[in-house]
């Protein structure tokens, strides 16, 4: 896998836990 591959994906992931965090935190304060 080169570098430019993996910056691919550890952005997406980043992108995604960051969405999910940010859901997680709507849903608590919602309480």
């Amino acid at each position: 896998m080169s570098f430019s591959e993996l910056v691919d994906v550890v952005s997406k992931l980043v992108t995604i836990a960051v969405g999910l965090l940010t859901i997680k935190i709507y849903f608590d304060n919602k309480k």
